[in-house]
């Protein structure tokens, strides 16, 4: 075999297994040198119309690409492309239209820029255009979907920087999308919770892991928001993860009915005080405390004389106003860190925190507050037409650390108000 025959049987393997179909044209005298039938062969098309395609392939091409094919060789041929490319329809035996591509290029060319020989290859790119065709879909849906969502979505580069936000946050951000993109979110809207939110988002670029949080937000409108958010690492074809998406969801109506549904289990429904449940919570922490800080704690029972004497005599109406005057008289005389609860009826009791770690000043400190109880509640009340004097009894444990168990404070505070409620004559 010669050189020349052995060089040729390479290209035919090599054309064969890129799946490439070569031709060849002589511009001069118009002649085909080369030009092979497998497209026609794959199209379903026998050895006859094959032949009478390749002498017109124009037979079977989609009407609209016959000009861009004649623009693409054109252009090739005045030198405005260097090459020539072009993709197209071609129809099958059994109708369908199935996609290929040409490309070419002029050899040869002279001083004129004209060129004698025209060769180049065709191959089947129908798989390839489906699979575009189909991202493509994919692609609109998935942007009507994000542009469309109630959910507020936004792409976040490496830097933290918004690179993409859709129509929901920008209408309900200040500003808009202006203000948003190639912004991190400590920059704008800023403040400590989006100082946070921006550092859940390097935690995703480092660790790639998705988190989720909740997030209190100001809408355009001033209208305090919680939104539910969700961090996605997004990789590139190489596994390196190139930018994280942010899903913020809308979470306001159920945040209230959580607090709902938490102020119904651990606060009293009449007075909105902390029930038995949350005074209990509230004991352990207290104890836990405690033993760590070696400070002094209280814990205080009250009942109103009479009460139940009031209730049956002016209506439960009138012994429910009582105990809502109670409630807000102990609450006002309280501080911040210690906690009035309501036990149940017109039982309520009173956790004082963080006392000295003597415990003689404790004494003194409880019994100053003890005294201010005693002044607060002894005050007429005002029940609608009706003007009343209750007054209390007091029952007080001073406890440090977890010398006492919690039923054990609760039992000894009971019964030191029991007794002095028999003290009163």
């Amino acid at each position: 075999m010669s050189e020349q025959d052995a060089n040729k049987e390479r290209l035919e393997l090599a054309l064969e297994a890129a799946g490439l179909d070569l031709w060849e044209n002589d511009l001069v005298t118009g002649e085909v040198i080369c030009k092979t039938s497998k497209v026609f062969t794959e199209l379903g098309y026998g050895e006859e119309e094959s032949l009478s395609f390749m002498d017109d392939v124009f037979k079977i091409v989609h009407p609209e690409d016959i000009p861009l094919i004649k623009t693409a060789i054109n252009n090739h041929l005045r030198g405005i492309a260097t090459q020539y490319r072009c993709e197209f329809r071609v129809l099958s035996k059994s109708g369908a239209w199935v996609w290929y591509a040409n490309y070419g290029k002029i050899m040869d060319r002279d001083e004129n820029n004209s060129g004698r020989r025209f060769i180049g290859v065709t191959f089947n790119i129908d798989d390839r255009k489906r699979n575009e065709e189909m991202l493509a879909v994919r692609g609109q849906v998935w942007r009507t979907l994000v542009e469309n969502s109630p959910d507020t979505i936004a792409r976040y580069d490496r830097e933290c920087r918004r690179i993409y936000v859709n129509l929901a946050l920008s209408t309900l951000t200040e500003g808009g999308e202006k203000f948003l993109l190639g912004k991190k979110p400590s920059e704008f809207p800023g403040g400590q919770d989006y100082v946070d939110y921006e550092a859940k988002i390097q935690e995703v670029f480092e660790t790639g892991r998705d988190i989720e949080f909740e997030l209190n937000i100001k809408s355009r409108t001033g209208k305090e928001l919680c939104n539910h958010i969700r961090l996605t690492a997004e990789h590139d074809s190489s596994g390196s993860i190139v930018t994280v998406m942010g899903v913020g969801r809308d979470i306001s109506e159920l945040n209230i009915q959580r607090q709902k549904i938490n102020e119904m289990a651990f606060y009293d429904s009449l007075i909105g005080l902390p029930n038995r449940r949350l005074l209990i919570d509230r004991l352990q922490h207290t104890l836990a405390s405690s033993t760590r800080s070696s400070l002094h704690n209280a814990l205080i029972f009250i009942d109103l004389d009479n009460f139940n004497t009031l209730n049956d005599t002016l209506g439960h109406d009138i012994g429910d106003l009582l105990l809502k005057q109670t409630a807000q008289r102990l609450t006002a005389c309280m501080r911040q860190e210690d906690t009035v609860a309501r036990m149940g009826g017109d039982e309520f009791v009173i956790i004082l925190e963080n006392l000295s770690n003597h415990i003689q000043e404790a004494e003194f400190q409880v019994e100053t507050i003890n005294k201010k109880i005693l002044t607060i509640l002894n005050q007429p009340y005002q029940l609608a037409n009706h003007n009343r004097h209750i007054t209390p009894s007091i029952g007080i444990v001073i406890f440090s650390g977890n010398q006492f168990s919690i039923d054990e404070l609760m039992k000894r505070a009971d019964i030191a108000m029991y007794q002095a409620k028999k003290s009163w004559p």
